[in-house]
């Protein structure tokens, strides 16, 4: 499942906008799925637009083997820190 993960979210990050893109295959709609589960996961976290394209970007650069420009391993703490913080409260997104 790790590997899931950084795939759905480079097809987000380099796809179409989702208003303009149609399920039109049971590959599709599957692949889609993959993103609201992937969704679900991230939600404690209570993303803004705006760290949703740091979160795709880094998911770019891990699947597309660029360049890292953050080690999650050395980040564990704070992720862990921010997704215990806005799962306490009502984060603005």
């Amino acid at each position: 499942m790790r590997w899931l993960v950084p795939f759905v979210l480079v097809s987000v990050a380099v796809s179409a906008p989702v208003a303009a893109q149609e399920l039109k295959s049971d590959d599709d709609k599957a692949l889609y799925a993959i993103g609201v589960a992937l969704a679900d996961r991230l939600a404690p976290f209570a993303l803004s637009a705006a760290e949703l394209e740091l979160v795709k970007a880094g998911l770019a650069d891990a699947v597309l083997g660029r360049e890292r420009k953050a080690d999650p391993r050395e980040q564990t703490a704070r992720i862990q820190q921010l997704r215990t913080a806005r799962a306490a409260t009502d984060h603005p997104r």
